[in-house]
């Protein structure tokens, strides 16, 4: 509460693996100047609730972004100020009906969390609070396919991060109703030929990495998009989407794996060259060890390796530049020109 009213004497320590977990380690520091903040939010009431209530109240009448609106509907619900919460809900439903706002909302989807935390532990916060989640998540599920369409390829990055933490967020709430949903609007992602290749990528993967795509699936999609005569920057894209989840997928499905191969080794080196950044970028996530043992798949596919070459230097490199099939096989520089 005294947070809230600008008295900012502690702070939350971030602790792995708890952030639905209302058992919290706080770190406060008393400082001598705290004491004329405190005098001044005495103007709003003469206790710390009633200060704080009227100071929320005067902040509501002048909040005009939704993600606003949000956070301070979480930072009541963390300070228990129940008197505020129905104020706050209604004013974050008024500014819902903005699609521009549910827009903004996506990007600071980490306020699900705290929703889900501190509502469902006061247990007198009102039951209309998790319809206004379930309200919420439903508007931003029903404008995702409108993110993935006509924009560039620094726009389409931006989002492909968001959706990613969209996931993980998805997955703490554990949400079977929320979760078939938004599977259901992934599934609607893939099939718009006019999305960005890198997001059709990445929806793929969420698919299979859910279970809701099978191998053959993922199969047919895989060999779509690398098909002859597809773009090359379109490929690397959609592979580079694809991948953003890590390179297990390589590793144990070994149909993929090849047909990656063979659209590598069927580049010329020109082509190869103007789209080793968007490779090296694809990979950049893989571990070491994931390296180490892709290289081991690739033996196995009877990849030709020459007898004495170093695969250490390069599955330890620090630059992230190995894309461990085929021609980027052999090099460590910039270019490919002595392939």
């Amino acid at each position: 509460r005294l947070r809230l009213l600008s008295v900012d004497w502690g702070h939350i320590v971030q602790e792995e693996g708890r952030r639905l977990s209302v058992i919290e380690t706080w770190k406060l520091v008393w400082e001598p100047e705290f004491l004329p903040q405190i005098i001044q939010a005495g103007a709003y009431g003469s206790t710390i609730v009633e200060a704080l209530n009227n100071l929320l109240k005067e902040r509501i009448a002048h909040v005009a972004q939704i993600d606003q609106a949000v956070v301070m509907l979480a930072g009541a619900l963390q300070a228990n100020m129940t008197d505020i919460i129905e104020p706050l809900t209604r004013q974050v439903q008024q500014l819902a009906l903005d699609e521009h706002m549910l827009d903004v909302l996506l990007h600071t989807s980490d306020w699900l969390i705290q929703l889900e935390k501190y509502g469902s532990y006061f247990l007198n916060i009102p039951t209309g609070l998790d319809l206004l989640r379930q309200e919420l998540l439903m508007r931003i599920l029903i404008r995702i396919p409108t993110q993935v369409n006509g924009i560039n390829d620094d726009e389409a990055q931006a989002t492909a991060q968001l959706l990613q933490q969209f996931v993980g967020i998805l997955a703490l709430l554990n949400d079977p109703a929320t979760s078939s949903n938004w599977h259901d609007v992934v599934a609607l992602t893939v099939s718009l030929e006019t999305a960005h290749p890198l997001l059709q990528g990445l929806m793929h993967r969420i698919l299979f990495d859910a279970e809701k795509s099978d191998q053959s699936a993922i199969l047919v999609a895989f060999n779509r998009h690398i098909a002859v005569g597809t773009p090359p920057k379109h490929v690397a894209l959609w592979l580079q989407g694809f991948l953003m989840s890590g390179a297990r997928i390589l590793q144990y499905h070994a149909p993929l794996r090849r047909l990656m191969t063979q659209w590598l080794n069927a580049l010329d080196l020109e082509t190869l060259q103007a789209l080793l950044p968007l490779l090296r970028m694809a990979t950049s996530t893989f571990a070491p060890g994931d390296k180490a043992r892709l290289l081991t798949e690739v033996r196995a596919d009877e990849t030709e390796i020459p007898q004495n070459f170093d695969t250490t230097t390069l599955v330890n490199s620090d630059n992230g530049d190995a894309f461990d099939f085929f021609r980027l096989l052999y090099t460590e520089t910039e270019t490919v020109q002595d392939l």
